[in-house]
């Protein structure tokens, strides 16, 4: 996830609102290029510019409920809990420690348990919940 390689270089990531509104905080000390390249550094591991991309194709209107078709792609491949609420999925992407215990697998290449047969389908779903 973009807010956790970001945050692993020591930068404060806040996100605002439902419509992915985020602001960046550099460390102190941190010049403004070294914060560009660590930036473009993290969206390229990421791949957080198409799937912001794909959220504009798709044609998802201002304040459109996107979280519970995307809870439900998740659920359709296997990656989400058949319990899950988008309330639950809310909680748990704001929270870096329950994401990453949560969903790391799909998203970490660098974890033991990274499951590479179902992160395409994890990245997918957040590109276009009817996937």
């Amino acid at each position: 996830m973009y807010s956790n390689c970001l945050e692993e270089k020591g930068y404060e990531v806040e996100f605002e609102g439902n419509a992915g509104a985020r602001s960046e905080h550099a460390p102190v000390g941190v010049s403004g290029e070294q914060a560009l390249k660590d930036a473009k550094q993290c969206e390229t591991r990421t791949a957080l510019p198409y799937i912001e991309i794909l959220h504009s194709v798709e044609g998802y209107a201002s304040g459109e409920d996107t979280v519970t078709p995307l809870v439900d792609c998740l659920k359709r491949h296997g990656i989400a809990d058949e319990t899950m609420t988008a309330e639950d999925y809310k909680r748990i992407v704001t929270d870096p420690d329950l994401d990453d215990e949560y969903f790391g697998k799909y998203f970490n290449e660098q974890r033991s348990d990274y499951d590479a047969e179902k992160s395409p389908a994890y990245w997918a779903c957040n590109a276009n919940p009817n996937a």
